[in-house]
């Protein structure tokens, strides 16, 4: 199961998968894949078509634009946001 704030807006086509958190405010675009074990914290913009592979996480007020794919791993900070470290 996942859980989902009902504050939480989803666009169509998004599948959130097993495990996802997504956090309070945060707006989720038309088809995206938040896959197993991702974190969405509060008041996020995720964009359409965003694919967050599993284990991501994001902190609280990040937005990430359309069509992009973040994998766990990394550390990425800025804008736009620039990788600054392996994990």
């Amino acid at each position: 199961s996942a859980v989902v704030d009902e504050t939480v807006r989803i666009g169509l086509g998004t599948v959130v998968m097993a495990g996802a958190v997504v956090n309070v405010d945060s707006v989720i675009g038309e088809n995206c894949i938040l896959n197993t074990g991702c974190s969405v914290d509060h008041d996020c913009v995720i964009e359409d078509h965003v694919h967050l592979c599993p284990g991501t996480h994001l902190a609280g007020t990040v937005r990430v634009g359309s069509g992009v794919m973040l994998p766990a791993g990394i550390v990425a900070t800025g804008v736009p946001a620039r990788v600054v470290r392996d994990v």
